[in-house]
């Protein structure tokens, strides 16, 4: 299928913005939203390597995640959890500076490919890239349990991309 390489540059910037907006979003319906998105792009980069089924295969066990997370988030109620006055930097306005600083230390790393894993496509390093560094600022700068969730998965995204 040549068109899964032709817009091959389109899943790595999407997982980017979906790994950033899961790190900025309050909504847990949008976080959980914004979560099953980035596995359909992880899907597609993953796919560049890997044979068709796999990917598949990656997807579905992403969207079974999300659906678990959302069957848990809805039993224990959608509302944030509180949080602690003073123990991390929680507003928008500090979240946004560092996902684009994040991003921007990841472009520089991973736009020149990984030369080291030669069946890894240039295009899904970046991907990769974003979902690791992006994913451990989710998990790095929160104490709600969603959040952290949703960071690892991102992590652990990243890791099954690259």
């Amino acid at each position: 299928m040549t068109w899964i390489r032709d817009l091959s540059l389109l899943p790595a910037l999407a997982v980017a913005v979906t790994a950033g907006l899961l790190v900025v979003v309050d909504n847990r319906k949008t976080q959980l939203a914004t979560l099953a998105v980035q596995y359909f792009f992880a899907a597609w980069l993953a796919g560049l390597a890997l044979p068709l089924g796999v990917a598949a295969v990656k997807l579905v066990a992403g969207l079974v995640a999300c659906g678990l997370l959302t069957v848990l988030v809805s039993a224990l109620g959608w509302r944030l959890a509180e949080e602690r006055p003073g123990a991390l930097p929680a507003g928008h306005a500090f979240r946004w500076i560092a996902v684009l600083l994040v991003a921007f230390v990841a472009f520089a790393i991973g736009r020149d490919g990984w030369e080291a894993i030669p069946a890894l496509e240039p295009v899904a390093a970046l991907g990769a890239v974003f979902l690791l560094t992006l994913g451990m600022l989710q998990f790095g700068i929160t104490e709600d349990g969603l959040r952290v969730g949703a960071g690892i998965l991102t992590v652990l995204t990243g890791f099954e991309v690259a």
